[in-house]
């Protein structure tokens, strides 16, 4: 699900789903460890909230990255040995 709200409502719509402020945007759940990767853009930087959640998933044992494009994003899955489908050689 999309936890992000794009037309202004926010945060009313994320707190009405149950999402917590700082929560990343991608969360993968592999052999129950939580993997978990922030999307910002070149300039974007952490929000306290986000830097919060992060330190608690880590001391949790779980993995937080932070991603500025698509392959950032696929190096932090491939990074934590995530599998995916149709794996490209680069």
């Amino acid at each position: 699900m999309d936890h992000a709200s794009y037309a202004g409502t926010a945060p009313g719509t994320r707190i009405g789903r149950g999402i917590v402020a700082g929560v990343p945007d991608l969360f993968v759940l592999h052999r129950g460890i939580a993997h978990m990767v922030e999307i910002k853009t070149e300039v974007g930087v952490l929000s306290d909230a986000q830097r919060a959640v992060a330190a608690v998933v880590l001391v949790a044992g779980g993995h937080v990255g932070v991603a500025r494009d698509a392959d950032e994003a696929l190096a932090c899955l491939d990074a934590w040995s995530i599998p995916r489908a149709r794996r490209l050689a680069m």
